[in-house]
């Protein structure tokens, strides 16, 4: 039987489900909101502001691991192609799917793996990966049923992209932490 859940492992848990349901509740207002954005000239600096604070969690994230050249190469790695991924996106907005999936999925990794030893690092990762990307189809489903909205296999697949490039940069920091343990 499982032990009871740890608090670290409810912290992660209740992180993981508000921003998915916050990433679900912008489904209604999401052109209203990014339309306001696009007419201040603010939405290239909001995903910037997202994207150095999404550096700066994964950093948190690493700050007691001891973090080799190996380990970093791999965490810039994964970051450049979230850069040339988001470059590369005509619509600025799809560029939020880029942090909003990585952060999902990387907040479910962080509480399932801190059921160790029962869960290793591919099963937390292939799990996180799993979840952030139902909840990535949730949000393409509600979109569906909002006027004016479509469901979009592209954006999907860039919810289901970024879910396994989070996975992967908690999953380099996760192995990083089992070492200096």
């Amino acid at each position: 039987m499982l032990n009871k859940f740890t608090s670290r492992e409810i912290r992660f848990l209740i992180a993981a489900v508000v921003v998915s349901l916050l990433i679900l509740s912008t489904s209604l207002g999401a052109p209203v909101i990014a339309a306001w954005l696009r007419a201040e000239n603010l939405l290239g600096f909001v995903f910037i502001f997202a994207f150095v604070l999404t550096l700066v969690s994964l950093g948190a994230l690493a700050w007691d691991a001891k973090i080799g050249k190996v380990e970093i190469g791999i965490i810039l790695s994964i970051l450049a192609v979230f850069v040339f991924a988001a470059v590369r996106m005509n619509i600025p907005e799809e560029r939020s799917h880029l942090v909003e999936y990585a952060i999902v999925s990387a907040l479910f990794f962080e509480a399932l793996i801190s059921r160790q030893p029962l869960m290793t690092i591919i099963k937390a990762a292939t799990f996180a990966v799993i979840i952030a990307s139902f909840v990535g189809l949730l949000d393409e489903m509600l979109q569906y049923l909002v006027p004016g909205r479509v469901f979009d296999m592209r954006d999907l697949l860039f919810n289901v992209g970024a879910a396994i490039g989070g996975a992967a940069l908690v999953s380099v920091i996760a192995n990083a932490r089992l070492k200096s343990d």
